[in-house]
């Protein structure tokens, strides 16, 4: 009896455990599924980001080579700015010894010639007194000669120069008005740098434009500058740009950081003024980041920004000599919610975010599009029932239509028949029935039927 009672048992545990799996066999299966769907959309992100920053990563060394190309290209032509006013003064030192030269070229012909007339006219004093006219002529001619081709040998040589002096000058002239272009940028980039802030907060401002318009963004769509707000203690502050993000997200950019202190460090001639202006650009930095830090842009009206800010430093070397001599400076900042970011970095930066709004207006798109294809089926499948119930009615219609026909045409007794019977008789009418009814009637053609007698 027990064995028995063992064996029901344990067939009771073998049917609950079929039934469990039975019940739990589709729920696992869709688990399954959704986990390898999850996976697979994990992958395609981690594949896009990926690309994202290979394509970042591939943007950034373009930068970089591109500001290692321009700072050759400023090296080359300050090189070249220092050749040229050194020509300059080459070809000024030139034109003096040019000038003095030929003073005295002039001065020791003057001189040749007054004593050669002199000797002439002492060995020939004594002949002129004695010889008529035409001899006097006769010995004088060849001097004229020679005198006529030693002035027009003076002349010519005086044409060369003159013509090779006004092409000195133009050369000389050109080199004045490169000189001057070269110097006039130099002195622009050099004011930014040691100006006023109102001055260098305008040169910021007009790199970080640039930026925004290499990074493909549109302007009062997808960023905005000056945009101005209040905080939460009410304070009025201006942000100078201020980037939207898709579902109504902000990014708060600020360039108005000081560069009076490396541009005295780079124009520094010791090593000592070096590492002071370097110290006091590296405590400028610092000072901007307590500055922007406590204005709290992401905590102002209307802006939903991440809880840190962007500074932006036009300069990329300014920002790394401060970060290799403050390697604290970037967490500095990090602490007070501040991101440090120079041109390479912020384009890389502007340039996801438009990567992002390109997707976003993807996404929008195709939901618009399977929006319309939803509102175009159910309009279609309401056509389709409108067209439906014509159709019924129509076949409704056509059996109707047969139906009343039949009674009228077809059949023993009908009523066309009839009808027509009685014109036949003799009932007069003024106008006659289709002959096709009257085929389908079985009744005769009302033309080649005779009229009755009276």
């Amino acid at each position: 009896m027990v064995g028995v009672l063992a064996l029901a048992a344990l067939v009771g545990i073998a049917v609950g455990c079929l039934i469990a799996w039975a019940l739990l066999a589709p729920k696992l299966s869709a688990a399954r599924a959704e986990i390898a769907s999850f996976r697979q959309q994990l992958d395609a992100a981690l594949a896009r980001e990926s690309e994202h920053a290979r394509i970042a990563d591939q943007e950034r060394q373009r930068l970089e080579r591109e500001l290692a190309a321009k700072d050759e290209r400023i090296a080359a032509l300050l090189e070249e700015s220092a050749a040229l006013k050194t020509q300059v003064q080459t070809l000024h030192e030139r034109l003096e010894e040019d000038r003095a030269y030929r003073e005295e070229l002039q001065r020791q012909l003057r001189l040749e010639f007054e004593q050669m007339a002199t000797r002439i006219l002492e060995q020939r004093s004594t002949l002129l007194k004695e010889q008529s006219t035409e001899t006097l002529e006769k010995t004088l001619a060849p001097l004229r000669e020679r005198i006529a081709a030693f002035e027009e040998k003076i002349d010519r040589a005086y044409t060369e120069h003159t013509k090779g002096t006004a092409s000195l000058r133009e050369q000389l002239q050109q080199l004045f008005q490169l000189n001057a272009r070269l110097t006039e940028q130099a002195d622009t980039l050099a004011t930014a740098l040691r100006g006023d802030k109102r001055l260098q907060g305008s040169w910021g401002e007009v790199q970080l434009e640039r930026l925004l318009e290499l990074s493909g963004l549109q302007r009062d769509v997808e960023y905005k500058v000056q945009v101005s707000t209040r905080t939460s203690e009410g304070d009025r502050i201006r942000p100078d740009v201020v980037v939207y993000l898709p579902e109504g997200k902000h990014l708060v950019v600020d360039s108005k950081v000081s560069l009076s202190a490396y541009a005295a460090f780079i124009e520094a001639s010791t090593d000592g003024e070096r590492e002071q202006h370097l110290r006091h650009h590296v405590q400028a930095v610092r000072q901007h980041i307590e500055r922007l830090a406590s204005k709290d842009y992401y905590a102002a009206e209307g802006i939903h920004s991440p809880e840190f800010v962007l500074l932006f430093m036009p300069i990329e070397a300014a920002l790394s000599v401060a970060l290799h001599a403050d390697r604290e400076l970037y967490t500095f900042a990090w602490e007070r919610r501040i991101v440090l970011t120079s041109p390479t970095t912020l384009l890389a930066t502007l340039r996801t975010v438009a990567s992002v709004w390109k997707h976003e207006r993807h996404n929008r798109n195709a939901l618009m599009i399977a929006e319309e294809a939803g509102k175009l089926y159910d309009k279609l499948a309401s056509v389709l029932d409108d067209l439906m119930k014509v159709g019924e009615t129509l076949e409704r219609t056509k059996r109707d239509y047969e139906n009343a026909m039949n009674r009228l045409c077809r059949g023993s007794g009908n009523v066309i028949a009839r009808a027509q019977r009685l014109v036949e008789l003799g009932a007069k009418a003024k106008k006659q029935l289709d002959r096709r009814l009257l085929s389908d009637a079985g009744g005769s053609d009302p033309e080649s039927t005779p009229p009755l007698e009276p």
